[in-house]
């Protein structure tokens, strides 16, 4: 079973997945805006999709993990 320490541990993950979240919405917030940027949109909506999909893989398989 997960300890409590475990679930502390994947708050730093949590928060850096979170924060690429936030740089990627910045970046696609610019890339609306700047056409400097805007040849980048695919890339950064992309970084955004990665970085929310592994936040949720990783914490479905720690739930998985904590459910045994």
């Amino acid at each position: 079973m997960f300890s409590e320490a475990r679930w502390r541990s994947l708050a730093t993950v949590s928060s850096a997945f979170g924060w690429a979240m936030v740089a990627c919405l910045l970046g696609i917030a610019l890339a609306r805006s700047l056409p400097q940027v805007r040849a980048r949109f695919g890339a950064i909506e992309r970084g955004f999709y990665l970085s929310a999909i592994a936040w949720f893989a990783v914490f479905a398989f720690a739930c998985a993990a904590n459910a045994r």
